[in-house]
């Protein structure tokens, strides 16, 4: 089974923090606003993927 998440937008900021070694969470809001949302909705459904990523 396959439960959909989200979906992060591309954004061209974020390529030029990875590129330069910046931190991607001064780079867009938007994503990062995003990744959080799919993170906190992953934790629900998969709780044992966040405790074991981050643990």
């Amino acid at each position: 089974d396959f439960e959909f998440l989200g979906f992060i937008p591309y954004d061209q900021s974020i390529i030029e923090a990875g590129l330069g070694n910046l931190p991607l969470i001064n780079s867009s809001p938007e994503v990062i606003s995003r990744v959080r949302d799919i993170a906190a909705h992953l934790s629900i459904v998969k709780p044992e993927i966040i405790n074991t990523a981050i643990g």
